[in-house]
């Protein structure tokens, strides 16, 4: 029974390491800069010293290091880890030090880390197991519907110009279609909710604005304006429900980060209530928020062309 009960403890172990790895690396901002490894021996000043997570990163040509400790306890981590991990952030000359339970910290290892410079944090995750989740927020689901686009183009010249849908989405040989779409799917656009009808912009799209007609001629746009028309919707779950939620806590900081698997959105055991923005009044003021953004259907109808005399 020993034997099983430290192979499983092992196992759990490895596996909350692989959850902070998993959650730096989601925090990395420019993989070019930024790496995260896992189970490192780093030199020390009397030999190789073991560090779970390290984050090494380059700002303008500095090196930093940062290492991480996990501590799968049962209970809160004492001071005596956090003196024993100061020892070994000097021995590698660390510029950062993160230890990180899944239960908390003592008061004395939270004050002993708060003058020492050391990050403490507790990581959860929600699944399917055993593992009960210390945090459970409220997730708000805000889906976002494109109700109207209307693509208007004006143009100057002194024959007629054939200006077709083909013409139209075309701005510049870029497919005008295609960028909104990528634009959207990418949450790119700055959309003001407080204004019914908007103008989107596109700074992809440099002066002078040219299309070409069917009879393979250019002509310069004297305007062109991209307006829509938006409406959102509110659904609520929370931390627990969705799969594969990660939350890093920061207990020093005092701040929260929740990372959300976007695929567990799917499962539709979720049964997501939807409610009115007024709503919105009556769910904690921690609440994370997802923003939804539906694949577009833009079609020929969308489409407006106008020709100035």
């Amino acid at each position: 029974m020993c034997l099983i009960y430290k192979n499983v403890k092992k196992k759990t172990r490895k596996k909350f390491e692989k959850l902070a790895e998993s959650i730096f690396k989601q925090l990395i901002k420019n993989p070019e800069y930024e790496t995260v490894e896992h189970n490192v021996q780093l030199d020390g000043a009397d030999g190789k010293r073991q560090f779970d997570v390290i984050v090494k990163s380059e700002n303008v040509g500095i090196n930093i290091l940062t290492v991480i400790e996990c501590k799968d306890y049962n209970k809160k981590v004492p001071i005596s880890i956090i003196d024993e991990f100061h020892s070994k952030l000097l021995d590698v000359n660390a510029n950062k030090g993160i230890v990180i339970s899944r239960k908390g910290f003592s008061s004395k290892a939270i004050s002993k880390a708060k003058r020492l410079g050391i990050t403490l944090c507790i990581a959860d995750e929600t699944e399917n197991d055993n593992w009960q989740s210390i945090v459970d927020l409220p997730i708000v689901l805000e889906e976002i519907h494109l109700i109207h686009l209307n693509i208007n183009v004006q143009v100057r010249s002194d024959s007629e110009p054939t200006i077709d849908f083909d013409s139209i989405i075309k701005i510049n040989d870029q497919n005008l279609v295609e960028l909104i779409k990528s634009k959207w799917k990418n949450n790119e656009f700055d959309l003001n909710f407080d204004t019914k009808e908007q103008i989107l912009k596109f700074p992809e799209l440099k002066k002078p604005h040219k299309i070409r007609t069917k009879n393979n001629e250019f002509f310069e746009l004297e305007n062109l304006e991209i307006n829509c028309n938006t409406k959102r919707f509110y659904f609520v779950t929370s931390t627990s429900k969705l799969k594969n939620t990660q939350i890093l806590d920061y207990i020093i900081e005092g701040k929260q980060m929740i990372f959300v698997d976007i695929n567990s959105l799917k499962d539709s055991s979720l049964n997501l209530q939807k409610i009115s923005k007024q709503d919105l009044k009556n769910i904690p003021s921690n609440y994370g928020q997802i923003r939804v953004l539906p694949p577009l259907d833009l079609q020929p109808s969308n489409f407006l062309a106008r020709k100035i005399d």
